[in-house]
Formats: C-alpha cells, structure tokens, sequence
C-alpha cells in the first residue's frame, strides 16, 4: 500500500510492505532502491526529499511540506 500523507511542516510517503517484512533502503542519485524479503523496489526520490527512511516493513520518503506534484513510480524487478 502507497499513501501520500501532508501535514503542516512535512508531507510523507508511506509505502507499507507489511509487519513481517524486513525492508532496508538505499539511494542512488534520485531512485531510492528499497529491497523487501526477497523483491526489489525503485522509487523517484523528489529533490525536496529531506529523508529517506525504512523501518518496521515501511518505506517512508518525507519533504517540506509545499505544494508539489511527486512523481512517484513502483517497479517490482522490472514488472508491475
């Protein structure tokens, strides 16, 4: 599941993988490359991004809260 969260200082991306999966996150560039058991994510990090963070099977992405359009883009080992 994907959710866009705002709030008054911040916006976040959540991306829940679940409870039970172990997530650890790297970013190259402007692609954060997630690994979640045993698939592999790529996500657009937005140049406003402030962090970039995996924890509890969560993959959380937050910047200044402003108004913006993030492109935000899910492949699973190249496959949808």
């Amino acid at each position: 599941m994907i959710a866009h969260r705002e709030y008054d200082d911040e916006q976040t991306i959540a991306t829940d993988f679940g409870p039970d999966v172990e997530v650890s996150v790297d970013v190259v560039g402007e692609t954060a490359i997630a690994v979640a058991g045993k698939l592999q994510f790529e996500f657009d990090v937005p140049p406003e991004a402030t962090a970039v963070t995996a924890n509890d099977g969560m993959l959380l992405i937050k910047t200044w809260a402003r108004r913006t359009t993030t492109s935000f883009s899910l492949l699973a080992n190249g496959q949808l």
